[in-house]
């Protein structure tokens, strides 16, 4: 008895919860509250990013963010970029920190739609 019961809670989804993956925008909502980096694959190609920030529109999720490394091409430039979270897979946050650049302006994003934002710290100068 024991055996058979056992065995169907394994396959069970509700009772195995403990083995569930972060989800990409759960990971990214993290390295964004952290200023962390994070690696990860977008279409298939690997890349570095500084997140800045995360929203929703009625049916997708997107991320702004700086690539600071591409596989695909190479990077002169700051540039803040939009990715749809969907493309993006292997989602990795670093403990690499980064210094969020002032050219990032949190306020072009709708606040109903926001769900995470780096907050930008003005340092006083001596």
């Amino acid at each position: 008895m024991l055996g058979l019961s056992l065995s169907l809670s394994l396959g069970n989804p509700i009772l195995n919860q403990g083995n569930l993956q972060p989800t990409p925008a759960s990971l990214l909502t993290t390295a964004i509250q952290q200023r962390c980096r994070v690696t990860c694959k977008i279409n298939g190609n690997a890349a570095v990013m500084e997140p800045y920030a995360l929203y929703k529109t009625s049916d997708k999720t997107y991320l702004n963010a700086v690539v600071i490394y591409s596989d695909k091409k190479s990077l002169r430039k700051f540039q803040m970029k939009e990715f749809e979270v969907a493309s993006q897979s292997e989602v990795i946050v670093t403990n690499d920190q980064f210094f969020p650049n002032w050219a990032f302006n949190a306020s072009s994003i709708e606040a109903e739609n926001l769900i995470a934002s780096v907050e930008l710290v003005e340092y006083v100068q001596n």
